[in-house]
C-alpha cells in the first residue's frame, strides 16, 4: 500500500508537469481541457468555469495517475536494478499503447496532449522515471532516524 501511494503520488505530480510543459508553449490549460470534457459527459448541457474544471481535471489525471501506479506497484514490487527499469519502460509502453487504441478520449492518461511522436515520447519517458522514482523512494528506510 506504501509504496502504491508514494509511486501514485510521483507519477501523478511528474506527468502532471510534463503535461503542464508541452502545454505551456500553446497557452493551453490540459487540466481545464479534460476537466470540461469530464463535466460535458455527465451533464452535456453545463458550462463549468476554467477553476471548476481544472480542479475536475486535475483529480482526473491524479485518479488515473493512481490507477496505473497501483497496477504497476502491483506487477514491479519484486523487481530491482535493470529489471525494474525495464518493467517500468514495459508499462509505460503498455499504457501508451492502451491510450491509443482502446481508451475514450477522457480516459486516455495525459489527455490526447501526446498526439506527436515526440511529446508521447516525452510523457512515457517521464512516466517511466517516476515509476521507478516510486519504488525506490517507497524502498527507502525511515527506521535508523
Amino acid at each position: 500500500m506504501r509504496a502504491g501511494l508514494i509511486t501514485g503520488a510521483l507519477v501523478a505530480s511528474a506527468t502532471a508537469g510534463a503535461m503542464l510543459g508541452i502545454a505551456r508553449g500553446e497557452h493551453y490549460s490540459p487540466f481545464a481541457a479534460t476537466g470540461r470534457q469530464m463535466l460535458a459527459t455527465l451533464a452535456p448541457t453545463a458550462t463549468p468555469s476554467v477553476p471548476v474544471a481544472t480542479i475536475v481535471g486535475l483529480g482526473l489525471h491524479t485518479l488515473i495517475a493512481f490507477f496505473w501506479a497501483f497496477l504497476f506497484v502491483a506487477i514491479a514490487v519484486r523487481a530491482r536494478g535493470v529489471r525494474l527499469i525495464i518493467t517500468a519502460a514495459v508499462s509505460s509502453a503498455v499504457i501508451w499503447a492502451l491510450n491509443v487504441w482502446l481508451a475514450s478520449s477522457v480516459l486516455r492518461f495525459g489527455n490526447d496532449l501526446t498526439a506527436f511522436p515526440a511529446q508521447a515520447t516525452l510523457f512515457y519517458t517521464v512516466l517511466t522515471v517516476a515509476f521507478v522514482g516510486g519504488i525506490a523512494l517507497a524502498r527507502v528506510d525511515h527506521s535508523g532516524e
